[in-house]
């Protein structure tokens, strides 16, 4: 196989690079920014010592139409196993492709977990798991959460949109430029690899759980790495330790034609929570950090003090409420916010909480129809009536959030 790499140097401290084989003519990659010769000598090192990112490759997890991997168990006891520690409470839960209703369900083990997984996909149900470990069986909330074995990304697939810049044409495609960010920043390559019917989740489990805040702030910074290097993941899973993910061995019931969830790619060895520790701070700070942050361009940025303060109006508020008590929230935060990324995000995040939450593709398409100019726009004054009604001091909640109380909303 001849590969062909090119590169150029378009400033005293950047590099383009593009990659190319002979046998696939149409199948250039896009253009990769590098910013030091290390990262052109990584890249250049994955494809000329022949590691398996070229799509089509026979030695691809991909290649096989069926199952990679060879099970004495269940796949679902095999992933839990792997991924959810002896302590603390985990759950699983269930949705209704009729109805779209998710239950939620905490389990005592990961044989009793596999038992339900068997009779939920024998009902016909989709089936999912939270990766974080929980203090109590009460909820699969965030404030719930203490930890995870490991980190994860979520990265979907639609063949049919070739327009689509948030997933990939092809999961072989979406493999390849997994690979690619793993060498472009020496985060090892995933352990688990998770066929989730269209797109892939991938799992780094680690040899150490890890408590809430580290894991936070590792999974930031992976996901702001994805973001700079134009990995298309979905950013609001890879961050949001309250994710669920599809369970292999399942059906997953979104398309006409169910397809089946399987587990691909899997390792007994874990990674050192060292070894990803280090690789994604070094990457992060070479990459991320160092580069000067552009001036958005289709979105407002929502200061800090503005986020903490919804942040803490969110933790007075149910996800699970009515729908529109839920588009009132939505309209508050977009309007309060000047519609920025920022309160985008932490609107999902607060959604995906909730039994009712459908994905973000649901939210993201609530966020898009609402808009700027409404004559009649509902303002943060919404949102202070909400948390008062749900029984919580408003001077009390902004106190907490910030330095000073936004003296506008504290008089009636």
């Amino acid at each position: 196989m001849l590969t062909t790499i090119y590169a150029a140097q378009i400033t005293s401290n950047a590099f383009l690079i593009g990659m190319k084989t002979v046998e696939y003519p149409f199948g250039c990659f896009p253009s990769k920014p590098l910013h030091t010769l290390r990262d052109l000598e990584t890249i250049i090192g994955v494809y000329m010592n022949n590691i398996p990112i070229i799509r089509g490759r026979e030695d691809s997890p991909l290649a096989s139409t069926t199952s990679a991997v060879t099970f004495d168990a269940h796949p679902a006891e095999m992933l839990l196993k792997n991924l959810w520690g002896e302590k603390n409470h985990h759950f699983l839960a269930t949705r209704d492709p009729a109805t779209g209703i998710f239950t939620t369900i905490p389990v005592s083990s990961n044989l009793h977990a596999s038992k339900i997984v068997q009779q939920s996909t024998k009902s016909g149900l989709d089936v999912f798991f939270a990766p974080a470990s929980f203090k109590s069986r009460g909820d699969r909330k965030a404030d719930n959460a203490v930890g995870a074995d490991s980190l994860w990304m979520d990265i979907d697939v639609d063949p049919d949109n070739a327009n689509n810049k948030c997933c990939y044409l092809t999961k072989e495609a979406a493999l390849d430029e997994l690979y690619i960010f793993c060498a472009m920043t020496n985060i090892p390559r995933p352990t688990i690899i998770v066929c989730s019917g269209r797109g892939l989740h991938v799992y780094w489990v680690l040899n150490q759980f890890i408590g809430l805040k580290l894991w936070h702030m590792l999974a930031t910074k992976l996901k702001e790495l994805a973001k700079h290097l134009n990995f298309r993941d979905d950013p609001h899973r890879t961050a949001d330790i309250a994710s669920l993910m599809r369970v292999p061995g399942t059906l997953n019931h979104k398309y006409k034609q169910p397809l089946l969830v399987e587990l691909i790619s899997t390792t007994d060895t874990p990674i050192k929570l060292c070894v990803i520790s280090d690789a994604i701070t070094t990457s992060h700070n070479r990459l991320v950090s160092a580069t000067p942050k552009q001036p958005r361009k289709d979105y407002g940025h929502c200061e800090s003090a503005d986020m903490k303060l919804l942040e803490a109006i969110l933790l007075c508020l149910d996800p699970d409420m009515v729908y529109t008590d839920w588009f009132r929230v939505a309209a508050a935060m977009f309007n309060y916010s000047k519609a920025s990324d920022e309160a985008y995000d932490l609107f999902d995040a607060w959604s995906s909480r909730g039994n009712k939450y459908k994905g973000h593709k649901d939210t993201l398409k609530l966020w898009r129809s609402l808009r700027l100019d409404h004559p009649n726009p509902i303002t943060i004054g919404t949102l202070r009536m909400m948390v008062e009604e749900a029984g919580h001091d408003w001077v009390s909640v902004c106190a907490e959030s910030s330095d000073f109380i936004p003296t506008t909303y504290m008089e009636g």
